[in-house]
């Protein structure tokens, strides 16, 4: 399970504010070897904060492994 409170933690992804969501979707997306990324979404708003990740830059791949290794 996602150690989600701790996740908070980690500085390069401050830049995506509070949502859990938004900053577990930037970490797979940022590792190496991931193309697709399947998620639920409920709500117009859940669409919309999801794609504002596409106009950001993905994490570099050495950051991203150490979320997985550190937080999962």
């Amino acid at each position: 399970a996602l150690k989600e409170n701790r996740l908070f933690s980690f500085q390069p992804l401050d830049n995506l504010g509070s949502s859990i969501a938004c900053r577990a979707l930037q970490t797979i997306r940022s590792l190496r070897g991931v193309t697709t990324s399947l998620v639920g979404m409920k709500t117009v708003k859940h669409v919309q904060e999801n794609l504002q990740l596409l106009k950001m830059p993905k994490l570099d791949t050495e950051n991203a492994s150490q979320i997985i290794t550190t937080y999962v």
